[in-house]
């Protein structure tokens, strides 16, 4: 993963305050995340980051084989992460959101081998559901 090392993990309470300033500095123009949301997934399990050393640089929301969200901080883009992610939660399904301003990343996901099979979901019409190609 370059040169620098992370560490993946579930997060913790004790992260929400530190996931939400990440969220809010590069979603806040495509989603807010309510505290609330964030501490029932916490407690499901379904909430990962990656850090280096003590910096949190990505967080992902992953359940039943479902990823909902996946964000890299943009300085560490292109180093592995986003795919050393998708390796640990292994998930079949991606919900993608195609109006980003932080960027379409359906190519990152077809890279992968993931196929998009519905396009304009959701209230928006904005999310693309996408699933691994196993074939």
């Amino acid at each position: 993963m370059g040169d620098i090392e992370i560490k993946i993990r579930q997060a913790t309470k004790a992260d929400i305050p530190s996931i939400m300033a990440f969220v809010d500095i590069y979603l806040r123009r495509d989603w807010m995340v309510p505290r609330r949301f964030l501490a029932y997934e916490i407690s499901r399990g379904s909430v990962y980051i990656a850090e280096t050393g003590t910096i949190l640089i990505a967080w992902a929301v992953c359940n039943d084989g479902r990823l909902w969200n996946l964000l890299v901080h943009p300085k560490y883009r292109g180093q592995r992460i986003g795919g050393a992610f998708m390796e640990h939660l292994k998930p079949h399904m991606i919900h993608s959101k195609s109006d980003q301003s932080t960027g379409d990343p359906i190519q990152f996901y077809e890279k992968l081998g993931y196929k998009r099979t519905q396009t304009g979901t959701g209230r928006k019409h904005n999310i693309d559901i996408m699933e691994i190609d196993t074939c």
